[in-house]
């Protein structure tokens, strides 16, 4: 047993002494170094997929929104985590684009909320089968684009698109445009793998008499190079492209639909505030027309169609 003079001695002037030095120091302003916590209540983590423009300008939307409700935000690039530095955070996060949604459904820990946007095909990536996930797609509605292709000109009936049948998702993007088609329309397709050349293929299709090119953004079709040829040749042959993005409605396509990135960014953040968790929403397309390649190919497009455009490429 310990004897009393003992406790009150020594053992309690020290207990004492430590007291007052940690107080000094608390005052001071210095604070013991602790080990990395979980972050913060209320910030949430945007990670982008690349440096891109539209990824950056759709991330600052969703900051912003974000901040209307006090919640902050620290934005990143998938490029700088490790999948060990994913698999510990914790909290919330934001992906854009759909290279950063795979890597962090693939290692994100279950717990973990993640909302994408600007993500194609997300069920292809894993997305809407993980729990704690919501988003947007950057897919644009198949009937919603017929509808808009109907209402451009009613003499609009057989619609021509590419594909490559060595692709997937190319086979999975016509076959979901196909069953789309009413029935008072026809889809007429060519494979560019069964062709030598892109320009052979762009001629197997306009030659079989086509009404209208629809383009969608298949990586496996469309780069620089065949969008170049197919709408100068469109051009020389008067036959109007749909556009799968606002830059291709500016190049050279008659109309065609785009998403806005902050948009995508403002709707993501919004999800956010308002605790929708497990929601998987198509995006808002916005429509674009070109009245310069309209008017240079003669194609007239019916006057309520621009009061629904959001975009107006005209001349000066």
């Amino acid at each position: 047993m310990i004897p009393t003079t003992l406790q009150s001695g020594p053992i309690e002037r020290m207990r004492k002494l430590t007291l007052c030095m940690l107080i000094l120091l608390a005052t001071a302003g210095w604070v013991a170094p602790q080990q990395a916590s979980a972050p913060e209540p209320g910030r949430v983590l945007i990670v982008l997929s690349s440096d891109s423009s539209q990824f950056k300008s759709a991330a600052l939307a969703a900051k912003n929104m974000l901040e209307t409700s006090d919640i902050s935000s620290t934005t990143t690039s998938i490029s700088k985590l490790t999948a060990a530095e994913i698999r510990g955070i914790s909290g919330t996060v934001i992906a854009i684009g759909g290279r950063a949604s795979q890597a962090l459904a693939k290692d994100l820990p279950a717990t973990t909320r993640l909302y994408y946007c600007m993500v194609p095909s997300p069920e292809r990536l894993g997305l809407t089968d993980r729990s704690n996930t919501a988003g947007i797609s950057s897919d644009s509605d198949h009937s919603q684009q017929i509808e808009l292709i109907r209402s451009g000109s009613g003499s609009i009936r057989r619609i021509g698109a590419f594909y490559r049948s060595g692709s997937a998702s190319s086979s999975r993007r016509i076959k979901a445009m196909s069953d789309s088609i009413p029935a008072d329309m026809e889809l007429v397709t060519i494979d560019l793998d069964a062709h030598n050349s892109v320009s052979s293929g762009i001629d197997a299709l306009l030659d079989r008499e086509i009404d209208l090119v629809w383009t969608t953004p298949d990586p496996a079709v469309y780069n620089s190079a065949m969008v170049k040829a197919l709408l100068m040749e469109c051009l020389q042959r008067r036959v109007p492209v749909f556009g799968f993005s606002h830059s291709l409605v500016r190049a050279g396509s008659v109309f065609g639909v785009g998403i806005e990135p902050k948009t995508q960014g403002s709707r993501i953040a919004r999800m956010i505030i308002t605790g929708a968790i497990n929601e998987h929403h198509s995006p808002e397309l916005t429509l674009a027309i070109n009245e310069i390649v309209a008017e240079r190919i003669n194609f007239k497009l019916d006057a309520s169609l621009r009061k629904q455009a959001g975009v107006v490429f005209e001349s000066d």
